[in-house]
């Protein structure tokens, strides 16, 4: 059956109530009463069991072999200072690095020098703009 808008929009479908097939409709109305009738004569009955596995052997083994891990309570190596990190540098790495950072280095430079020539023009040099400006 199909219900249609009398409203503004005349002949818009608005809702469509279907059936089972002929075919299907003996059968799930059938398995439907069973069902139904099952469910009356016997209450729910919920699941109490465990709801996972539990660990396998392999992984009881693997969990205390990590509990006997025992954590370091001090660096044997001392403090991490710049120097120890150069060490672990890759020469290739710092030779391409080196460039882009002086690069970058320099065009700071430039806009620091074009950002106090305007300062200057404005007469705004030195104030509080210019160290927003600068951070």
């Amino acid at each position: 059956m199909k219900y249609y808008n009398n409203g503004g929009n005349v002949g818009n479908l608005t809702a469509e109530e279907s059936s089972l097939s002929s075919w299907a409709g003996p059968y799930v109305t059938e398995m439907l009463g069973r069902g139904a009738a099952l469910a009356s004569q016997m209450p729910y009955q919920a699941y109490e069991g465990p709801l996972t596995a539990g660990p396998s052997a392999l992984q009881t083994q693997a969990y205390e072999g990590i509990g006997s891990l025992a954590m370091p309570t001090a660096s044997t190596e001392g403090d991490f200072t710049g120097s120890t990190a150069q060490s672990y540098m890759s020469p290739y790495i710092s030779a391409s690095l080196e460039p882009q950072m002086a690069e970058a280095q320099r065009q700071a430079e430039i806009q620091r020098v074009m950002n106090a020539g305007r300062l200057g023009k404005a007469g705004a040099f030195g104030g509080g703009r210019q160290a927003v400006m600068e951070s």
